[in-house]
């Protein structure tokens, strides 16, 4: 080749680029004139940038049989959706995002008032198929007015005339009014006690599926399948426990639920047909004195815009750098004077892998960098919490994947086998104050329900300690060396008859098994707000019914009330030296972290968050962990965030992994007490 040759052919490429670039830019500026220019088109969901405002959606068209690729529910056919050809905009769930994330999202979408059309299909014995159909305003407050009609066939035609057969109300917060269609009049009855969102949230199948918290499947079973468009909006499809959802991507509405078919007793097909987000919540819907207002109307014509969750600080950018920073190692730490804390370490990309890690927690305190030792991977994958025995020399592990109780030794940093073949109910786990037995929730098979067994830490001597008292046993701690705390419930089985009992505070001595019920009313309160009892087990700080409302007490080991603290508090935490009480306010669009003295002196808000958040007190007493979720970019794991409080002076500084260490999630945060 000579050298003319040579010279000319860099130039030769780049005139092919160059002309390659401007027959690309003619199709693409072709096809943006054709989408966009010409007349009769309609803005798509893929034109909708992170933090739009949310528009009043349409109803879908019917279920079309013939679709190619449909669902088949028995003979009903469901269509699939085609995932859309772009990018969902920072901040929407993604098939890339977390199991927790979505759990997180479905559990507490991001709005503060709907009104809401839907529908719930019933495949029938003789192969009928029919429909209710349910109209709500709602409001994250607690207000809310849903109508419903009496079953129909699947064609039959629904219009705003349709009669309302059944409609529920609640406006003050302490009294639902049920509609009589028959004689138009309001029969007042009392607040249910056992609600996670909202009120109203069991009153058909509709609201149960836009309320799932408390009834969602485990988030190991959540598999993300697609992006696709539906009510013009951007879902991600996910298949969870035996059902399909569909969650609306940026605000984690549930929009669509597919079950398989039970006879006509469950609804098949759960969706919504029309949805406004944020519209307010009028007043005239509760114009009580004027039963004739309660008919099916119209959808809002305007949509408010998503309204962002206000914060005490404003929040790190998505790729921030924490304030305190873990540095991976491997090995073995030297000694943490001032106890240690343990996460659990959830790698956000596939296959996700899981390790606990341990951090000396005076550092969390005093310094910018701290080392993060792993500890040894667990076979069984396990999304679960160490729980330390009170001088810190051993962990339990619930491993509720593996059916299996480990127990952690962090001198030569190993897990060993305890029990196998178990089914852990739920967590936690309690270690008896002279660490001679290991308190947790034993899976019962006569019933389904849950026994509080004891074993010791070798795996000897396994045994429920009141087998007789039977239903649902929820271990919450020791009430001394000798006495177990038990939260105690009757829930009959699905389908099957029987009374339900709410739950009830017990003591279940562990030498003779002889249970003593705790003088406090039988209350789905209880659960709500879970008891605790203090380091040494002589008090409880639990929730119950005041002169003005709920409020948070402290009571004896025996169940008298010593001190009202005078609010409405929940999650009560004692910390480790047990003169302080850090506990949740809940609100409308979050909750506020609160501490106080157990005599409700210095009672004063600590943290704002936006959800409720777990908490875990540090050694000294003088910090507080708490987890929260950035709900606004909620899309990777950079959007939960932990903090490191101070109690003191009331700072919050972020915690998380050093960016070059890969990206993570933390979760499962426990502290080890090292005896002095």
């Amino acid at each position: 080749m000579d050298e003319k040759q040579h010279a000319r052919r860099p130039r030769q490429w780049l005139l092919l680029t160059l002309y390659l670039s401007i027959g690309l830019a003619f199709i693409l500026g072709i096809g943006w004139v054709i989408r966009n220019a010409l007349p009769g088109r309609s803005p798509a969901a893929s034109d909708l940038p992170a933090g739009a405002a949310l528009q009043t959606t349409a109803t879908p068209a019917p279920f079309d049989p013939q679709l190619e690729n449909p669902l088949i529910v028995d003979d009903l056919a469901i269509p699939t959706l085609t995932p859309p050809a772009f990018l969902l905009p920072p901040g929407y769930l993604s098939v890339e995002s977390l199991p927790g994330e979505i759990v997180e999202r479905a559990s507490y979408p991001l709005w503060d008032s709907l009104w809401l059309q839907g529908q719930a299909l019933y495949l029938q014995p003789d192969g009928s198929r029919q429909k209710v159909i349910v109209q709500a305003w709602l409001g994250r407050d607690g207000r809310g007015r849903v109508l419903v009609t009496d079953p129909m066939p699947q064609e039959a035609d629904f219009s705003i005339d349709t009669p309302v057969a059944h409609a529920w109300a609640i406006n003050n917060g302490q009294t639902i009014f049920e509609y009589d269609p028959s004689s138009k009049s309001l029969n007042p009855s009392q607040l249910p006690n056992r609600w996670n969102n909202h009120p109203l949230e069991n009153a058909n199948p509709v609201l149960a599926m836009i309320f799932p918290a408390g009834s969602l499947p485990p988030s190991e079973s959540l598999l993300p399948r697609e992006a696709a468009v539906l009510l013009d909006r951007l879902v991600l499809a996910v298949d969870w426990g035996e059902q399909r959802y569909w969650l609306d991507a940026e605000t984690g509405l549930v929009l669509r639920q597919v079950s398989p078919p039970s006879d006509g007793q469950e609804p098949a097909v759960v969706e919504l047909l029309s949805v406004v987000f944020n519209p307010g919540v009028p007043d005239r819907i509760f114009d009580f004195s004027n039963p004739d207002r309660w008919i099916f109307e119209q959808p809002p014509v305007e949509a408010a815009a998503l309204l962002a969750t206000a914060t005490p600080t404003p929040y790190p950018l998505p790729g921030f750098t924490p304030d305190i920073t873990l540095t991976l190692q491997d090995g073995l730490p030297g000694t943490a004077a001032s106890g240690e804390l343990y996460l659990l370490l959830t790698a956000s990309q596939p296959p996700f892998l899981r390790q606990h890690i341990r951090v000396d927690a005076g550092c969390l305190a005093a310094s910018q960098e701290c080392k993060a030792y792993r500890l040894p991977p667990l076979d069984g994958q396990s999304q679960a919490t160490l729980f330390w025995s009170p001088i810190g020399g051993q962990a339990v592990l619930l491993d509720s994947n593996a059916a299996a109780l480990m127990v952690y030794d962090p001198q030569p940093n190993t897990f060993r086998l305890v029990l196998n073949g178990v089914h852990p109910a739920k967590e936690p786990a309690a270690w008896s104050p002279d660490q001679s037995w290991i308190a947790f929730s034993l899976q019962s098979t006569a019933d389904g329900g849950g026994l509080a067994a004891i074993v010791r830490p070798d795996g000897s001597e396994l045994h429920a300690v009141s087998p007789q008292l039977a239903g649902q046993q929820e271990v919450i701690g020791w009430l001394g060396g000798e006495r177990l705390l038990v939260l105690h419930s009757i829930l009959p089985p699905k389908g099957q008859p029987g009374a339900a009992s709410p739950p009830s505070l017990y003591s279940l001595d562990i030498l003779t098994g002889v249970e003593t019920r705790l003088p406090f009313e039988a209350s789905w309160l209880l659960a709500k707000s879970y008891p605790a009892p203090s380091p040494d087990g002589t008090r409880l700080a639990l929730t119950q019914p005041g002169t003005g409302g709920d409020e948070l007490v402290i009571a004896d080991a025996n169940g008298q009330i010593l001190q009202r603290l005078g609010i409405d508090g929940g999650n009560p935490q004692w910390s480790p030296d047990g003169q302080w009480l850090a506990f949740v306010v809940a609100g409308g669009k979050g909750a506020l972290t609160y501490i106080s003295r157990p005599d409700g002196s210095e009672m004063r808000p600590l943290f704002d968050t936006s959800i409720n958040p777990p908490l875990a007190w540090a050694p000294d007493s003088q910090h507080l962990l708490l987890e929260d979720i950035l709900q606004e970019t909620l899309s990777s794991s950079d959007d939960r965030r932990l903090y490191v409080l101070s109690i003191l002076d009331g700072t919050a500084r972020t915690l998380g992994i050093r960016p070059a260490d890969g990206s993570f999630e933390l979760t499962n945060a426990s502290f080890r007490m090292l005896s002095p």
